[in-house]
């Protein structure tokens, strides 16, 4: 429901709900609503049950009418409750669970930052047409990151990417979200960013092959996300060679640390099952942590003696400079092949279906 088209009643931008619309911070203070009521609290209320799929009108209101009763009958049956049509305690701690309820907490969120708040912050963003994606995540990753840029010019702010105090109130201004309390499970990318996961949870990618992903990497441009599988770490790689798997370099000197990190506190060729974040999807790959067959004190395609990892003489494969590594390092994924051989590695393969969660 989140690309609906909206006639929200708009005056110089911002929804005309009344004065203290954006400062609504313990929301739903009724102990029920029903037929009648009229209420801020309403309108949040038919929000919520239309991104459940069950309010269907066009325009949110201030008013509970017939509408909004038949739309609160059909979640309440959806869950299990006593179709009433009243909205009351059970049927709004139904919705918040379900996390139905645009609430963002006070918090800074930034690159890396994982949590239910970044899921309506990439909402709002798409219903103002700044972020194109299928629908919103509870990730923050570099197109949320240039969303909030976009955002942050439209209204003047500092352009910095990160969803800070100025930009979740100008959004709750706006009407888009509800700000709440602090949210502990957001998370600071300050060092080494990593997802947090509960007890026995972890996140799989998508097993899909070299060939489907291939041609949506441009090389010199493209910029990964990569997670550590097993950690939940995050790094990010550029894409800058390969045929018949990516080859990828840190992006920056922290990155490289990161996976040296990762490797056991020195480059090696084990392989270690990787996510790779690209365009809001999730794909299952694998990556060696050795960089190869580039110098970082020569020019990138120049033809060198001792290139990296042993490689000697060659084209200089290190396109991405001051990152503090000699070369590039191998990202496979389903059915991608050693430039080598051109052959499938199976060592590399086992840590795709690892990913997978196969």
């Amino acid at each position: 429901m989140i690309k609906k088209v909206m006639a929200w009643l708009l005056i110089g931008g911002t929804l005309a709900l009344g004065g203290g619309f954006a400062d609504v911070a313990e929301h739903f203070k009724q102990p029920a609503y029903k037929i009648g009521t009229v209420s801020k609290d309403v309108y949040w209320l038919q929000r919520a049950l239309s991104d459940a799929g069950f309010y269907k009108d066009s325009v949110y209101t201030l008013n509970y009418g017939p509408v909004t009763q038949q739309a609160v009958k059909a979640f309440q049956q959806s869950v299990g409750l006593t179709a009433d049509g009243v909205a009351g305690a059970a049927t709004l701690a139904q919705l918040q669970a379900q996390n139905r309820i645009p609430e963002v907490k006070r918090d800074v969120y930034k690159f890396g930052a994982t949590s239910k708040s970044v899921y309506w912050i990439q909402a709002s963003l798409m219903q103002m047409g700044y972020l194109d994606i299928d629908k919103p995540t509870d990730f923050y990753g570099a197109m949320t990151e240039e969303a909030v840029k976009t955002f942050q010019e439209k209204f003047k702010m500092e352009i910095n990417g990160t969803a800070d105090e100025a930009v979740l109130a100008k959004m709750a201004e706006l009407g888009y979200i509800l700000l709440t309390t602090t949210d502990s499970t957001a998370l600071s990318a300050s060092g080494p960013t990593v997802i947090s996961r509960g007890v026995g949870e972890r996140r799989i990618g998508e097993y899909i092959t070299w060939n489907d992903i291939q041609g949506q990497l441009k090389r010199g441009s493209t910029v990964l996300t990569l997670e550590d599988f097993e950690t939940g770490t995050l790094f990010k790689m550029k894409v800058t060679y390969g045929g018949v798997h990516a080859d990828v370099e840190p992006l920056t000197k922290e990155d490289a640390e990161i996976i040296k990190k990762l490797w056991g506190g020195s480059y090696n060729w084990s392989r270690r099952a990787i996510l790779v974040h690209f365009n809001s999807r999730i794909i299952a790959a694998s990556m060696n942590g050795m960089p190869h067959a580039g110098l970082e004190n020569q020019p990138e395609g120049k033809y060198v003696s001792d290139r990296s990892a042993g490689y000697g003489y060659g084209y200089n494969f290190d396109m991405v400079k001051n990152n503090g590594v000699s070369g590039h390092f191998c990202l496979h994924f389903r059915d991608s092949k050693l430039h080598s051989t051109r052959t499938k590695d199976p060592k590399h393969q086992q840590m795709v279906r690892v990913a997978a969660g196969l």
